[in-house]
């Protein structure tokens, strides 16, 4: 699929850096002009695993608060994907992703 297939393209991004743990995600429309921005602090105990599957959880409660159709989630993280493609993974993040994509599916 192309990017004009949709009408909203998220891009999410986790970093860890100088003892600081962020995530966030960026709402661009299907002229790629951006819509939305927001940005999360995580406990400084938290790495960049977690700020990844935080921006992807986010993103996806995002999507259902503002009843989006026809929506990219663009992500960098491929272990992030790995583990919510993982059936046997029982992260309790990865687990709250999996919810919160079950409650946006309907």
């Amino acid at each position: 699929m192309y990017l004009s297939d949709y009408q909203f393209h998220i891009f999410t991004d986790g970093s860890e850096s100088n003892d600081k743990v962020g995530a966030a995600f960026v709402v661009m429309n299907e002229n790629l002009s951006m819509v939305d921005f927001c940005q999360y602090s995580l406990p400084k105990i938290s790495d960049n695993f977690q700020a990844e599957v935080v921006a992807l959880t986010k993103a996806i409660e995002y999507i259902s608060s503002e009843e989006c159709k026809k929506v990219q989630i663009i992500t960098d993280s491929l272990s992030a994907v790995q583990a919510i493609n993982n059936p046997y993974n029982e992260n309790p993040m990865i687990l709250e992703v999996k919810k919160t994509n079950r409650k946006q599916q309907g």
